[in-house]
């Protein structure tokens, strides 16, 4: 048995061009650093947000007299953070 022999077994690695690698221990930081930004795009469009390990939400508490322009904000904040990443 040679020094880099192991009785575990091995993974083949694959380059991730954008995203955060599911199962590591950085994990549930990465994602936090990487989605930061849309935080900051929702705030913009006075929405609720929340984010909890590998999970955002964005959302909107309206009346019914108002929900159609509430409906149209949504879209138009879900519309720019769609284009993010």
């Amino acid at each position: 048995m040679t020094p880099f022999d192991t009785p575990y077994p091995t993974f083949n690695c694959s380059a991730y061009a954008e995203g955060v690698p599911q199962g590591s221990v950085l994990g549930p930081i990465l994602f936090v650093l990487y989605t930061a930004e849309i935080g900051r795009i929702v705030a913009r469009y006075g929405l609720g947000f929340h984010q909890y390990a590998d999970d955002c939400q964005i959302y909107v508490a309206t009346s019914v007299t108002t929900a159609h322009s509430a409906v149209d904000q949504l879209s138009r904040c879900v519309f720019t953070t769609s284009k993010f990443g």
